[in-house]
């Protein structure tokens, strides 16, 4: 991205894409240069392997979710423009939720946090991995998430990673931490979102629960379409209830031509 912004601006490229929006505000600045930035069909989240303690603990995976200001994500890091999501459902689509809303509550990740013998005072240690650079500001959210955690008893060991061995670890369900992730669906189907999140028979699956596999199988045969979006509304809810996934924001893309 550095790359592509520093040739942007002393003309030795036309476009570049996926840039920082701190970045394309400062390009935005110079004369004869525009840049843009959209919403659109990825999601940002975080992919909790339960293989991995602490994320098999009940109470520290909800902690870990109440505690993330969504909204000030979407501020300072995309200019308002990421959507804070609460199921890993594109706004206004068919399997979205209306109504149905995981808020910032930091008081509640605290006593989440004490059934399980943790605080700030005895604050939980989890691994965490992020890319930099994969999609904007991927990096400085991962940090501010690891910022948000430490105030209710959540200790990040942040780590950067690459989106080459990521998919490799997860693959070989060795994924070390939990991962800050853009999740790609140009369909904007549920089955390309909580479907393939969720189903532990897939390669690219970081939850892996096999009680999930034939509730997932059935929704990917059902013909009744109604049913279907019903069943991975119900899904979608739930597996942010109990935090196997957490949704994060709307992704948002930039360009500076």
């Amino acid at each position: 991205m550095a790359a592509g912004v520093a040739a942007v601006r002393s003309g030795r490229a036309g476009v570049a894409v996926q840039i920082p929006l701190r970045e394309a505000q400062r390009l935005a600045k110079m004369l004869g240069i525009t840049t843009k930035i959209y919403p659109y069909s990825e999601i940002y989240m975080l992919r909790m392997p339960n293989y991995v303690k602490p994320f098999d603990d009940e109470n520290v995976r909800p902690a870990m979710h109440y505690s993330i200001d969504t909204a000030a994500l979407s501020k300072v890091f995309y200019g308002g423009e990421a959507v804070p999501l609460s199921v890993t459902a594109l706004p206004g689509s068919l399997a979205d939720v209306p109504g149905f809303k995981i808020g910032f509550d930091p008081q509640r990740a605290i006593a989440a946090l004490a059934k399980s013998g943790y605080g700030p005072n005895k604050p939980v240690k989890v691994p965490f991995l992020t890319t930099n650079g994969t999609f904007p500001s991927d990096y400085d959210m991962a940090r501010a998430i690891a910022g948000m955690w430490q105030r209710v008893g959540i200790q990040a060991d942040l780590t950067q990673t690459t989106m080459a061995k990521v998919i490799g670890e997860i693959q070989a369900t060795k994924m070390s931490g939990v991962l800050l992730y853009s999740w790609a669906n140009s369909t904007g189907d549920p089955e390309n979102y909580t479907g393939r999140i969720l189903d532990p028979r897939l390669r690219f699956s970081a939850w892996k629960d096999d009680s999930l596999a034939p509730r997932v199988e059935a929704l990917m045969t059902e013909v009744d379409e109604d049913k279907r979006m019903a069943g991975y509304r119900t899904l979608s809810q739930e597996a942010s209830e109990k935090s196997w996934v957490v949704p994060l924001l709307q992704a948002v893309t930039t360009i500076a031509y």
